[in-house]
């Protein structure tokens, strides 16, 4: 793989505001499409009204988000917590701390209850 670089905080917040601004700009151009469409086939002579258009976005829409939702999301997921737990995360240090405080505890316990290790 390629080795990623830290670059801080401010391109990852770029980046979740462009992720947000996408889905009303997307919008709005979806729109602006089926009316242009709608004009261009009337036009050239075809009579198709815009409301059927608009049909077929929407279901193209939705499976679209049907094959996202099965296949899509649980991938996203899968790399968004892989990178989350590689880079600055916050409670990694705490489990650290945790699993190395428990790792003490054990000791203690088969230190009193006579266990040796192996």
């Amino acid at each position: 793989m390629l080795k990623q670089k830290r670059t801080g905080k401010i391109w990852g917040y770029l980046m979740q505001i462009a992720q947000q601004e996408a889905f009303v700009f997307q919008s709005i151009v979806l729109v602006l499409s089926v009316i242009t469409t709608a004009s261009v086939l009337q036009i050239r002579g075809y009579a198709v009204p815009v409301w059927l258009l608009a049909i077929v976005a929407i279901v193209v829409i939705l499976a679209g988000g049907v094959a996202i939702w099965l296949r899509g999301l649980p991938s996203y997921f899968s790399a968004f917590n892989d990178q989350f737990y590689k880079h600055d995360n916050m409670l990694r240090q705490d489990i650290e701390k945790i699993k190395s405080d428990n790792e003490k505890i054990l000791k203690l316990l088969e230190k009193k209850a006579g266990v040796k290790d192996d």
